[in-house]
């Protein structure tokens, strides 16, 4: 969005809706998301739902679809930051379920409905997402992708009480984040970038080889 003539999509509400009018029907779920992702940047996420369920209602109903699944995305991680889990899950097992070719918008729906299942100790079918994205993604997998699928399985064998799958996973998952920018020309997109606290713990993980927590 950082054309000149896209400033429409983040100006006045009034502005976006006279631009909005203006374009090809087929497009405007497309314009909806990224207005929707803007207000989401502005943590305005009353409104950035509704834009979102806008975009949905207009977008192909095609399950296998980039844009829908992008669209599903985004609502589902919504539902995470308000608290919804089961609407979440919802979410993230239609898109799974609904496209088994794909792994959501960016990749990633199997392992964000792995990491709900680990939280709740579901473990069993928690690995068998997390094998099937790998499967599924392995060649596209930018390593801010790899870097949360690695972070997950961590999180799983901890849980298990596998602390040497544990520690195994956990130096996986630092050594992606240690890695060099993917491209070279966008610094910083694509790679992994862990917060301190879940940095410490993959490096209290990755040097134990006990039972963790």
């Amino acid at each position: 969005m950082s054309s000149q003539n896209d400033k429409w999509i983040t100006g006045p509400k009034e502005e976006f809706e006279h631009s909005l009018r203006r374009k090809n029907l087929r497009n405007r779920s497309h314009y909806l998301f990224l207005r929707a992702h803007d207000l989401l940047s502005r943590d305005e996420n009353r409104e950035a739902r509704e834009v979102l369920g806008r975009a949905l209602a207009v977008a192909d109903p095609d399950v296998r679809n980039h844009s829908r699944s992008r669209i599903e995305t985004a609502l589902a991680r919504l539902d995470l930051a308000e608290g919804d889990e089961q609407g979440a899950e919802e979410i993230f097992r239609r898109i799974v379920n609904g496209a088994p070719a794909r792994s959501g918008a960016d990749g990633l729906a199997h392992v964000e409905l792995a990491e709900l299942l680990v939280n709740r100790g579901e473990l069993d079918e928690a690995e068998r997402l997390l094998t099937r994205w790998f499967q599924l993604m392995e060649e596209k997998a930018l390593d801010i992708h790899l870097f949360r699928y690695a972070v997950c399985w961590a999180r799983l064998a901890s849980t298990r009480g596998d602390g040497a799958a544990a520690s195994t996973w956990a130096s996986r998952a630092l050594e992606v984040a240690g890695r060099s920018d993917e491209f070279s020309r966008h610094p910083g997109v694509g790679a992994a970038r862990p917060t301190k606290e879940l940095r410490d713990w993959l490096e209290e993980t990755a040097s134990c080889s006990g039972g963790l927590g």
